[in-house]
């Protein structure tokens, strides 16, 4: 989901487990965009446009017209709504700081024991305990 506001641009992506958002503040013009777009096609479209390639993109009605140099690419969108947001929790319970160096030893002592590659998506990570 690609959701611009002001000068700031938002991209909320999830697999309907795991949901990631970043936002940066791009310093473009106050238009507003919501809307949804295949990110791998988009990614895969800047991956062969020079590093230094200034886009731009617009939302006409259900497509994203995304354009950078002498190229121009017109990208399916679907309605913001229809994206599948994850409830975020308002009681996250506890908060606590320690060291970089210390939560990176602890990780390392016990990493070896995640499976990599386990159906069970549950066992690829660590059980993280704070008393």
């Amino acid at each position: 989901m690609l959701q611009k506001t002001g000068q700031d641009v938002q991209f909320t992506s999830s697999d309907l487990e795991i949901q990631l958002r970043c936002t940066a503040a791009i310093g473009a013009d106050s238009g507003q965009i919501l809307t949804t777009v295949n990110a791998r096609k988009l990614l895969d479209i800047l991956r062969t446009m020079p590093a230094d390639q200034v886009v731009s993109l617009e939302s006409q009605e259900n497509k994203l017209l995304l354009k950078g140099g002498k190229s121009r690419f017109s990208l399916q969108t679907l309605p913001a709504q229809d994206f599948p947001l994850v409830q975020e929790s308002t009681q996250l319970g506890p908060a606590f700081e320690l060291p970089q160096k210390v939560l990176k030893n602890l990780l390392s002592q016990v990493s070896f024991a995640m499976a990599v590659q386990d159906i069970r998506y549950y066992l690829n990570g660590v059980l993280f305990v704070a008393e």
